[in-house]
């Protein structure tokens, strides 16, 4: 399962708030923290002893902080001659490298002894694994992490994303990306215009964002790239941890039906063209009265269906339509997923658990 993680600006928050921030994350299952250290002035002694605080406050809450570093910060820094050593004892537990290194220096630090994490860019050298691993790196001190994007429309296209991030998958490699909060502000540059790693995500909600890279099978860490979300923006993740589909409920519904969406769900292996099937309840619901309620219409992509009582043995099964057709009057149609979530119809996988939470038109969960 997939892992929250999100993102610290230090300089823009004294101590006790930052601390406080984090706390908030805690009841969550996170693991990671992202910082830059390309900005930090190693002269500004004050500034430095404030990321050093931070990060061992993370530390003792049992995050691991991961930061990105560049070779002209590395020069800033003094860092050249024990580089892993420095990083280690400024409580760092990976170092995301912003910029290309020649792939020997690469290797040579994946193989410290330190088990000091070195962070890949996912995003822009395709071929990069492929080289280290030819040249003997050590994999089991590598992550990798995509970018996130600040610009509007230079985020990544989905099938690149989706590429690379198997590429990094088959070596077994741990993998990050990041999504963007629209209740924070802060963030590493002054252009911002959401920070995530999908162009496709830039103006989703944080749950629809979170909810598809955690249904790609493909991201071990879920990073907020922004500061400082909401606990209110922050509590709609709360929920997400089995791919859930969000459901707006059709008027006139009946309380079996109600209590059919409610249920968890499995989509059946026989795989369909045109809807996915959950019939693991019929059994349960196929003696029970459902009466034919919008029954027999023109359904499109994402409509929520429900076969009632003149279904016979398939009363009660469930199905979502994967595309348009004309539904039987046997079977109801009974709401649609929301707009956001519909890209989600292309990950799920035969055999994969699902559930429903319903939402009012205000955007509020009532399920």
């Amino acid at each position: 399962m997939a892992k929250l993680g999100f993102s610290l600006y230090p300089e823009h928050e004294d101590l006790d708030s930052l601390k406080t921030y984090v706390d908030q994350f805690l009841a969550y299952p996170c693991e990671r923290v992202f910082l830059s250290l390309l900005q930090l002035d190693p002269e500004d002694q004050a500034m430095f002893a404030h990321y050093r605080a931070i990060i061992g406050y993370c530390a003792e809450k049992g995050l691991s902080v991961f930061a990105d570093v560049s070779p002209s910060f590395i020069t800033k820094m003094s860092w050249q001659e024990d580089f892993v050593t420095q990083a280690k004892a400024f409580g760092l537990a990976g170092l995301r490298l912003d910029e290309s290194y020649p792939d020997e220096q690469l290797v040579t630090l994946t193989q410290n002894a330190e088990r000091l994490n070195i962070e890949l860019n996912m995003s822009t050298e395709p071929k990069l694994l492929e080289r280290l691993v030819a040249q003997g790196a050590n994999l089991e001190n590598v992550t990798a992490c995509h970018n996130f994007y600040p610009r509007e429309f230079t985020g990544l296209g989905t099938a690149y994303f989706l590429d690379l991030s198997q590429q990094f998958s088959d070596y077994g490699i741990e993998r990050a990306a990041f999504i963007t909060a629209h209740s924070a502000d802060t963030g590493p540059w002054p252009v911002s215009e959401g920070l995530c790693t999908l162009e496709a995500h830039r103006h989703l909600p944080l749950r629809a964002q979170y909810k598809w890279l955690a249904a790609t099978g493909l991201v071990d860490h879920i990073i907020i790239a922004n500061q400082k979300v909401s606990s209110e923006e922050l509590a709609t993740l709360a929920t997400a941890e089995l791919l859930t589909f969000d459901m707006e409920l059709n008027e006139g519904v009946s309380e079996i039906e109600r209590q059919i969406i409610t249920e968890d769900h499995v989509y059946r292996g026989d795989v369909s063209d045109y809807v996915i099937r959950s019939t693991g309840h019929r059994a349960k619901y196929n003696q029970a009265t459902i009466k034919p309620y919008r029954a027999g219409e023109k359904v499109s992509r994402g409509e929520i269906l429900i076969d009632n009582s003149l279904y016979g043995r398939y009363c009660g099964e469930l199905q979502i339509a994967l595309c348009d057709f004309q539904a039987s009057e046997k079977t109801n149609t009974v709401g649609r997923i929301c707009q956001e979530d519909l890209p989600l119809l292309d990950l799920i996988k035969p055999w994969q658990g699902f559930r429903f939470e319903v939402v009012t038109k205000e955007g509020g969960h009532v399920t």
